[in-house]
């Protein structure tokens, strides 16, 4: 009997090691960003112990990185009404994902007191902060704008104003390096007036901080750069700045005690009377999100307004987005508004969905393309000749009319650039080869010929990325 009791013990004992090791292997598939395996590996775990809290939320969290919230939402619940506490944090962050902010604060609440039953006031304080800022977007959830955004483009971070297309009149916006002449790490832009007299850019601080910074054009030169007051340099960061032309006010990101999470855009205004700038204020909903929102313009010569955040994108990727201002601030009546369509125009998922003004929207269009009919134009120098197909041959990046296969042209184009120059180093490396001795020919064998290899493979792939472009603009949906 006793064997029989040992021989129980000994195989249950082996079926919970193998579960234990099928647990921890999951999990290495979920750190390893293995998300689809390790979906179905926590669906095995979860179904052999339904009840298991561990399990249900490593189950839902896999699905919060596939993009899955319902199937998110259940299993995390299911873990949550366990009493598993990082199960409290992890639906707080799907619900603020989802603009969902009051269920979030909840949420949070919950973990909060977890943490401060556990003694751990650091975690504490630290999920207070992000409660707080949770808050603030509950509180401007109450007064989100009716904007119309006609258009949206995802660029790279590091060439996000190429995405602006403003009149003369507007004055220019440059990168800092690019206009200093600097090639240092140096995330300042520089906006020059349109009389190019004047200039408001971003500037490191001492703190490894950004401050706001202006300076005006004497003669051949500009004055001595001024650090803008602290009613507007309040926070560690700020940069991307822009003037309106009635040369008084200032739009600018800003990290500050106000912000919702990262950069959000501010505005203030200088007092001529007072020679002081205003108390800058949050723009709000949907132009500041929990995430970077940015580098906020009004052409007002062609009446369209741009923007730019990396709300819902991947790392290094930004979305510029292009909408009509409104000579008058309207919001939605929050008691009276569907909140799934609340959601939707706080952050700007689905924007074709809550456009407004359907006149105001054709006339935004209407310029938007009359903007890159004149840019096709004062662009004719910078020609080049890609064939689409046989009855089209494009000399111009504006002529392409997917936005998709023009982003793939850029690319294409550096990458070309990058394919010369390495052609240019192998036939350089096969000349130094050609007069070289033995021994130092023996050197350089291996470096030619991985060079080659390169210059074989890199031909490849652009001429892949040929076809792609080509497929891309030819089945662009009209």
């Amino acid at each position: 009997m006793r064997s029989g009791i040992l021989f129980i013990s000994l195989i249950l004992g082996l079926s919970l090691s193998a579960e234990a090791q099928s647990f921890d292997s999951a999990k290495k598939l979920y750190r390893d960003g293995e998300y689809e395996k390790a979906e179905l590996a926590f669906k095995k775990l979860v179904k052999s112990s339904p009840s298991s809290a561990a399990y249900n939320y490593w189950y839902g969290l896999t699905f919060m990185k596939l993009n899955d919230k319902a199937n998110a939402e259940k299993y995390l619940n299911n873990s949550a009404k366990r009493r598993y506490s990082e199960s409290y944090r992890a639906l707080a962050e799907l619900y603020t994902e989802s603009y969902r902010f009051e269920e979030a604060l909840e949420q949070y609440d919950k973990y909060i007191e977890q943490l401060e039953k556990a003694k751990k006031a650091q975690s504490a304080e630290k999920y207070q902060n992000k409660m707080n800022e949770v808050q603030r977007a509950a509180n401007m959830m109450r007064g989100v704008e009716k904007i119309n955004v006609i258009d949206s483009v995802v660029i790279d971070k590091s060439d996000f104003l190429s995405a602006y297309r403003l009149s003369r009149e507007t004055g220019t916006l440059d990168y800092y390096n690019n206009f200093f002449g600097t090639n240092d790490e140096h995330y300042g832009i520089v906006y020059v007036t349109q009389l190019g007299n004047a200039m408001i850019y971003g500037d490191k601080k001492a703190d490894g901080g950004m401050a706001l910074y202006r300076a005006f054009k004497q003669g051949e030169s500009w004055s001595k750069p001024e650090l803008l007051p602290e009613t507007v340099n309040k926070g560690m960061f700020q940069n991307y700045p822009f003037l309106l032309s009635d040369g008084v006010t200032i739009y600018y990101a800003s990290m500050n005690e106000e912000s919702l999470g990262g950069y959000d855009i501010f505005a203030t205004a200088y007092n001529t009377n007072t020679h002081t700038y205003m108390q800058p204020q949050n723009i709000g909903m949907p132009f500041n999100s929990m995430y970077n929102d940015y580098m906020y313009v009004i052409d007002e010569n062609n009446n369209l307004g741009w923007f730019a955040s990396d709300r819902f994108q991947p790392e290094n990727k930004v979305c510029i987005y292009v909408f009509v201002p409104n000579n008058e601030k309207t919001t939605y009546d929050y008691d009276t508004t569907d909140p799934a369509i609340l959601r939707k125009a706080a952050s700007l998922s689905g924007f074709h969905e809550v456009q407004y003004d359907t006149e105001m929207v054709a006339e935004g269009m209407e310029s938007l393309k009359n903007i890159f009919s004149d840019q096709k134009e004062s662009n004719k120098k910078k020609q080049f000749k890609f064939v689409i197909d046989d009855d089209r041959t494009y000399t111009n990046i504006y002529d392409f009319m997917s936005k998709p296969a023009q982003e793939i042209f850029i690319q294409w184009q550096e990458e070309t650039a990058k394919l010369e120059k390495l052609k240019t180093d192998l036939e350089a490396a096969r000349e130094k080869y050609h007069y070289s001795d033995k021994a130092t020919q023996n050197a350089m064998r291996n470096e030619i010929l991985d060079m080659e290899k390169r210059v074989e493979t890199k031909t490849a792939e652009l001429k892949e990325m040929e076809r792609n472009i080509r497929n891309t603009e030819i089945n662009k949906k009209l």
